[in-house]
């Protein structure tokens, strides 16, 4: 009568969701500035060998977040009011984004994986 309990609890953050975030993910902003991000920065990106090099040596910077900015402010999205934890899940979306355009989907969950707790929370419990 109660449902399904899981063995290992993993809790998710939900106080930090902005309406400015739910408006870059419905409006499909993270994938078009992936896809335009890889486009311009073709030779940069090519350096990266694999997803695990990219991973550990990719540094999405401040200059690219203005970019990012400014392709949201296009679309009439503010990420003023963004910061912390939700600007670098955004951060990890985009570089997953990119990694999608390099690798296709393995490059995409090798990236996205590295910040999503109940993977990290999986690794855990089949390492020991």
């Amino acid at each position: 009568g109660g449902g399904i309990t899981p063995d290992y609890f993993v809790a998710q953050d939900t106080a930090a969701v902005f309406a400015s975030t739910a408006k870059i993910y419905s409006k499909g902003s993270i994938t078009a500035f992936s896809y335009k991000y890889y486009l311009q920065n073709q030779q940069r990106l090519a350096a990266f060998k694999s997803p695990a090099d990219f991973i550990h040596n990719f540094n999405f910077d401040e200059a690219d977040w203005k970019q990012f900015e400014t392709a949201l402010a296009k679309d009439s999205i503010s990420v003023d009011n963004i910061g912390g934890a939700e600007k670098m899940k955004l951060i990890n979306n985009l570089k997953a984004g990119i990694a999608r355009q390099l690798w296709r989907t393995e490059g995409f969950y090798e990236t996205q994986n590295v910040t999503d707790d109940a993977v990290k929370k999986a690794v855990e419990v089949f390492s020991k």
